[in-house]
Order: structure tokens, then sequence, then C-alpha cells
């Protein structure tokens, strides 16, 4: 019997709503998700006091997020409260009043606790060891470095989106913003580790709505659709345009900004800013904008202390999140793995005929790995599912360019099939696609290697002639002839030959 978990974030700026679903596998998804901007902090600065309106906006949304709740009969609800709550006079008054509304238990968490949680949700998603950490919130802003997976130290400042668009409404329209980069850069002169970062040039890891939404801007500007936010790179210099870009607009011309919600549209600016003087601080070369923060942290913590599935950290990011969707979607694991090993293999021993790299041998072991996934949806034309799905799924570890190009090789090792690329994937070069099409031809021979998915085929031994390649499989059975397998890597011989410039033989 599945159990459900509920997180709710009330942050200064946005409530965020995730529900959880645990299997009895341990396999665990994302069953809804929600988001509703209510700007707490608005006003905030007048008096360090909530105001009446946000709290009815507020308390408004915790409804509908409780009605959703219950719907779901969810086991546990943690419910947390950050910056806004914390930093007023009122915030206890607030959440009595939630909860007498709601009866949703809030807890108001210490910056520690926020810091925390948020690198929780990116250590155990982005595979970097060494990084910085900004998360920008509606009234606050976290920075942390973290050193070798594990926090090295941390701040945080009383000032995010909503209440520096407050204390600097000019940002609202087109303007210098010398002012405001000014005042952030006196708040960074206090923190007295940052300084020993200087030059550092690590990269910044960003999450919040504000640095998520460099990404969504950027991928909305190149047409890149295809491309999930979270692990999505930008460099320096693109950081630096999209901000300037924006500060030199309007506010009705950042509404029509395509990638940039409406609603952020008056208070982009000022919760940009931070992000833009840490890179001139510390002279990073790259922002990683990841998807997953707070709130995945607090299930991060959840799934490891109450339901005890998961180590707190995770050791091998990739290798989690692929078995966590292998229990979810019922994949044959053994196949799975021996399809993988024999891809692999055949990688390998056919070097002398390919140029690809590491990078391009850990995409083709994803794509090995997850070649089936699509029968969860339908058994035929698998692959154009299993495609759909690389490309969707919470699969970490792995940049989203990476991912579309696994899916491209997914896709392609079917017998029946149009090397096609799609024009909003224009982050993959003609010969890049090429090569994928290369790529996918291990896969393919792998796959007719397991065709009759009992696993006859032990091993392959490759040899490379002058005109030819040669295949001999190994049975681990005396008695099967192989003749199946032979007949089927055949199919593939006349595509093999347009590759790779080579006859295909196989034997036993």
């Amino acid at each position: 019997m599945a159990e459900r978990l509920s997180v709710i974030d009330l942050g200064s700026n946005s409530i965020r709503l995730g529900i959880i679903e645990v299997n009895e596998n341990k396999s665990f998804r994302v069953i809804e998700e929600k988001k509703e901007q209510v700007r707490l902090s608005e006003g905030f600065n007048k008096n360090n006091t909530i105001q009446d309106k946000p709290i009815q906006r507020a308390i408004k949304t915790l409804k509908v997020f409780k009605r959703m709740i219950e719907f779901y009969n969810v086991r546990k609800i943690i419910a947390v409260a950050t910056a806004c709550i914390r930093n007023s006079k009122n915030g206890k008054e607030v959440l009595d009043l939630i909860f007498k509304e709601t009866l949703i238990p809030f807890k108001t968490i210490s910056e520690k606790e926020e810091s925390y949680y948020g690198y929780l949700g990116v250590t155990n998603t982005v595979d970097l060891k060494d990084f910085i950490l900004i998360d920008t919130g509606g009234a606050s802003t976290e920075i942390t470095h973290v050193l070798n997976r594990k926090i090295e130290n941390f701040i945080s400042i009383p000032y995010g989106s909503v209440n520096l668009t407050d204390i600097f409404p000019e940002t609202k329209e087109v303007c210098n913003t010398k002012n405001i980069e000014n005042f952030i850069k006196e708040e960074f002169k206090h923190i007295p580790w940052l300084e020993n970062l200087i030059q550092s040039q690590l990269p910044i890891v960003g999450i919040g709505g504000s640095n998520r939404t460099f990404a969504k801007i950027h991928r909305a500007l190149h047409k890149w659709f295809s491309l999930k936010l979270h692990h999505y790179e930008l460099t320096k210099n693109e950081v630096f345009q999209i901000y300037s870009y924006i500060a030199n607009l309007s506010s009705k011309s950042r509404k029509n900004i395509e990638g940039l919600s409406k609603q952020r549209s008056d208070i982009i600016l000022a919760g940009m800013t931070p992000l833009k003087v840490l890179f001139e601080i510390t002279n990073s070369n790259r922002l990683i904008v990841s998807g997953n923060g707070l709130k995945e942290g607090i299930i991060f913590n959840s799934l490891h202390k109450d339901f005890k599935i998961l180590p707190l950290i995770y050791h091998d990011i990739l290798k989690t999140s692929l078995e966590n969707i292998a229990n979810l979607y019922f994949l044959d694991v053994n196949h799975a793995k021996r399809v993988t090993e024999h891809s692999l293999a055949i990688y390998e021993q056919l070097k002398p005929l390919h140029n690809f790299d590491e990078t391009d041998k850990r995409i083709l072991e994803i794509a090995s790995f997850l070649h089936d996934i699509g029968k969860y949806v339908d058994p035929y034309n698998h692959a154009k599912h299993s495609a759909y799905l690389i490309q969707n799924l919470p699969i970490y570890g792995i940049n989203p360019k990476d991912l579309v190009r696994c899916s491209y090789i997914c896709l392609f090792h079917e017998n029946k099939i149009n090397f096609q690329q799609l024009q909003s994937e224009s982050f993959i070069t003609n010969k890049q696609f090429k090569e994928l099409i290369r790529l996918s031809m291990f896969l393919r021979l792998s796959e007719q290697l397991e065709t009759c998915e009992c696993f006859a085929v032990d091993s392959v031994k490759i040899k490379i002639k002058n005109n030819e390649v040669i295949f001999k499989l190994f049975s681990n059975n005396k008695d099967y002839d192989l003749e199946t397998e032979i007949s089927e890597i055949s199919k593939s011989a006349k595509l093999f030959k347009k590759l790779f410039g080579k006859e295909l033989k196989v034997v036993k």
C-alpha cells in the first residue's frame, strides 16, 4: 500500500505544495505539485509587519492546498515557513491565524535549516562536488559554500526579490542598476568567508524563482523547449546579457518577455541582482540552475528519516534516480543491465572505428539501461515512448542537453526509424546528430543480441579487418543455436556499413 507525504513551503513570494507517493518497492514519485504567488512580504519593510492583504491571499491559497491534501489521503504534512515569517513582528500571529483557518501546523525554520534543506535538494540532484549555492527568495537570500559535497559555510541576508523592490522601486522600470548593486555589494562585504572565494571561479548553482528565470528566458530565446530547467547551464556572459536586457526594458515590455512570468515581471530585476553581484565578486564563469531546492530537500530528508528508503546524501546521484525510475515503471532490470553490458562491450571493441569520449559513453549507458522504459506506455513503438520519458522523467546527475542526446539514441535503436532532428534542438550540431546515429547502432546491436530476452549470448568478441567487422557470439548454453540472434543482427548490416564503412559479419 502506497503512503503519501505532503510538503508545503510558505515562502516570502510564493507558496509551494508537493505531494509525494512512496511505494512498497521503495520507489517514490511526485503525484501533485502546485505553486501560487501570494507575495507575503509585500509592504513588509514599512514596519517589519506582514500586511493584511498578503495574509488573506496566503490563507486563500492554503485552503485550496488543504483540500488537495485531503483528497490524496496524505499520511504526513510537513509545512514550513521561511524568512518573511521568521523576520516579522507578527509572524507567530500569522501562523496562528493560518492554523485557525486551515488546520495546517506550520513550523518556522531557522536560517541554517533553510540553507541546509536548499543544499540537500541540490546536492542530491546536481552532480557537483564544489560549488556556491545561492537561493534568492522574496525576502531573503541564502548563500552556501559547498566543498566536497558538504556545507563549508552559509549565510542568510534579509533581502530578496520582493523587499528589494520595495527598497528600490525604480527597478520596476528602465533604470540604472548601480544603486541596488552597490547595496548588495555592501551586504556581501560583511561575509568574511566569501572574500576567500574571490577568483575561485567555482560554478554557481541558483535556486529560487528569480534565478530560474535566467534559464527560462535563455531557453525561450533559443526555442530549446525540449530542455528541462533542472541542471540548465548558462555562462557568465549570458547571465549578464539577460540581466542588462531586463534592466533596459519598461515594466510593460517585461511582461512580453517569453520565459518571464507576468506575475514576476515587476520584481524580477531586483530578484536577479544578488546573483549578478555574486558573479562579479567570485568571478565564477557559469551558472547551473536547479529546479530543486528547499521543498525537495525536505522531501529527501523525510524519505530518509520517516520512510527509511534512501541515504540522506546520495553516493551516486545518477544511479539512485535510475533505480527509482526502474522500480516506478516496472522495468525489466536484468534485461536492461544485460543490454547495457553488451552496448559498452561493443563500444569498447569498436573504438578503432570511432572517436567518442567519456560523455558519449555515459549517455550510451543511460540510453541502454532505459531503452525499454517506454513499454510502460505501449510495447508497440516503445522506443518513441522511451525517448519522450527520458526527456521528462526526473533523471538526475546529467544535464538536460545530454538527456536529449540519450533520448535520440533510444529513439534510433529500433529497426524502422527516421533519422530526423527537430529544429527546436539546435544545440545539437549536425555533426553531433550524425554521431548520435552512430552511437545508437551500439544499442541496436545489443538489443538484437537479447532478442529472446533469455540471456543466450554470454559475450561478443569483435574483430576488425580491412573491409569487414566480425561479431563472434558466445553462448552460455551449448544446446542453444543462436540462429535467432544472428538473424536479427544481420538486419543491421546495411546500416552498419553506411555508418562505419565496413561489412558486418556475424558468426558463432
